[in-house]
Order: structure tokens, then sequence, then C-alpha cells
């Protein structure tokens, strides 16, 4: 299974901040800061009007209502 990763972030723009993971395994994008999102029962929600991106399925689902991370820029 495939894991949450940085890697999830390559080959897109900047505008994208976040990503996480639902119960049924699949990745989506966020252009906010993880803080601002939260879960319910499947799925991730945003607290702020905010584009969102499909980025793909087939991933490890366990622990996914912790699966929000940032993107690391790196200097």
């Amino acid at each position: 299974m495939k894991k949450l990763t940085q890697k999830v972030f390559e080959g897109f723009s900047l505008e994208i901040k976040s990503a996480v993971m639902c119960s049924r395994g699949r990745v989506w994008l966020f252009e906010c800061a993880k803080s601002h999102l939260t879960h319910n029962h499947r799925s991730w929600v945003s607290d702020i009007e905010t584009g969102f991106y499909y980025y793909d399925r087939g991933f490890d689902t366990t622990d996914w209502q912790n699966s929000a991370i940032d993107r690391e820029i790196s200097a």
C-alpha cells in the first residue's frame, strides 16, 4: 500500500499547500494549510473557501484521520 508523503506534491504548483487521505484511501490536495482542515466520519472539509484536487487512490488508510500533511518548502 502507498503511504502519504511529501512525494504527492511533486509536479504541482506552490499553490498546493496540504494533502489529506479519506477513509477510502483517496488522496486530495488543498490550496490551504492543514490547520484549516478537519475530518468528518469519512472525509475532510475546509473551514475556508479553497481549491482542492483529487490526486490518487490506493493509499494505506491506517489512521487516515491523522493523515493531513502540510507541504514542506525547501529553501
